[in-house]
């Protein structure tokens, strides 16, 4: 079994406070279980995995077919309880906590430290109310290499990068003039196959372009440029 897990979308990673000081607060990203599912969905198909709990929840097993061994690979580990409804926290932490085992997500463990200091948002009793949301995040080589927070209005609370317009302006940082090329090379082949890029978008189980990760482009373009040879063939 050879497969390989995307590396998980903006919007696919939470953010809550881990910790507020009078000078102020350090965020931490994390991911759900409803996003492990989706992904574990997505790459291996629905009926392609399973999990299992014991040890009253602590502990969690996430399966996935291997259909050239014809067998279950297992990854185990355990969780710990949340401050609400801890059965269930427990329950979905154990499966993030396994699912991080077979590499989903595992990135997040090389995020920058995130400290903001505007400290307008620390409200009285050291409390934090604000939502925060990832803008931003460029994962290479299964580190996070660029990443912007932003609160609930778009302002930018944190980044690592060289310009702060990555987020709202990606056709000017170095993947967004990377990404342009990449559209322009595949566009190019559409217009002499019509449909051509919604059929591979459909393989790659995405809906538009823009959700290629960029380490995947090179393989989507290959497969486009593929299955246009397939049709100059069937139109001779």
């Amino acid at each position: 079994m050879k497969m390989m897990f995307r590396y998980l979308k903006a919007d696919e990673i939470d953010v809550r406070v881990q910790s507020v000081k009078e000078s102020g607060f350090v965020l931490l990203l994390y991911k759900d279980a409803r996003c492990d599912m989706s992904i574990l969905d997505e790459t291996v198909g629905v009926y392609n995995w399973q999990r299992e709990h014991c040890r009253d929840n602590k502990n969690c097993i996430v399966s996935l077919w291997d259909e050239d061994k014809k067998q279950w690979i297992r990854k185990e580990d355990t969780g710990t309880e949340s401050n609400t409804e801890a059965q269930k926290g427990l329950a979905s932490d154990s499966f993030k906590r396994a699912c991080f085992n077979f590499g989903i997500g595992r990135e997040l463990y090389t995020s920058p430290f995130v400290w903001v200091s505007d400290k307008s948002y620390i409200k009285t009793g050291n409390k934090v109310y604000e939502k925060f949301k990832v803008s931003h995040i460029l994962t290479v080589d299964g580190k996070i290499t660029e990443l912007i927070v932003s609160d609930s209005k778009g302002k930018t609370v944190f980044s690592n990068t060289s310009s702060k317009q990555k987020a709202t302006e990606p056709d000017k940082s170095e993947d967004g003039k990377k990404f342009i090329a990449f559209k322009k090379a595949i566009e190019d082949v559409e217009k002499k196959h019509d449909g051509i890029i919604d059929l591979v978008l459909g393989d790659f189980n995405l809906t538009k372009i823009e959700d290629v990760p960029p380490e995947e482009r090179g393989t989507f373009y290959l497969q486009i440029v593929g299955l246009a040879k397939e049709q100059e063939k069937q139109d001779v």
